[in-house]
């Protein structure tokens, strides 16, 4: 069975949070787009550091969002502070511990996310740039990552969905949706 196969029961659940929702409605503000973003940055700058630290950034460079997302962040010039959410925070400090078989789930559930959802997502966020959607070879990015997933990695993807989820939530709680 496919990794998408056995994940998709959290993956639905992810989709179809408020927050999710909302981003896919086109109906979100500069702002809560703003905090989505400046969360994400945390979350790529930590998960990219550990996949380099492992070597696995050396193959596909042009999979890396940290810099992208910066850029989309500052894009919006938006004249707030965010803080890190607890989600953010418990998601940075975990990612530090796990090793390379670990990484591809997390790499598989962030990246292919925004491989996939982000092409709708970016369609629909009525302001700023979106280049954290856009990828350079998508086809041989998918190729390889795939070839590096296993079955035995569904629990660890799934951890990597309720992270998402943790997060979404508190953006839910952030702006009382």
């Amino acid at each position: 069975m496919a990794l998408r196969d056995l994940v998709k029961d959290v993956h639905t659940e992810a989709e179809e949070s408020s927050f999710a929702q909302l981003l896919m409605s086109g109906n979100i503000t500069k702002e809560q787009y703003a905090n989505y973003l400046y969360q994400q940055e945390l979350i790529y700058y930590a998960l990219e550091q550990r996949a380099s630290k492992l070597g696995m950034m050396k193959k596909i460079p042009k999979m890396k969002r940290h810099y992208k997302i910066l850029d989309d962040f500052h894009n919006l010039e938006i004249d707030e502070d965010f803080y890190t959410f607890d989600s953010t925070q418990s998601y940075i400090d975990y990612v530090k511990t796990i090793n390379e078989t670990q990484c591809w789930a997390h790499i598989y559930v962030r990246h292919f996310g925004d491989m996939y959802g982000g092409n709708m997502i970016s369609k629909r966020i009525p302001f700023g740039k979106h280049t954290m959607y856009e990828f350079e070879d998508k086809k041989g990015l998918i190729e390889y990552v795939r070839s590096k997933l296993t079955e035995d990695m569904a629990d660890e993807a799934k951890l990597v969905f309720s992270y998402a989820i943790k997060m979404f939530k508190e953006l839910e709680k952030e702006y009382g949706l």
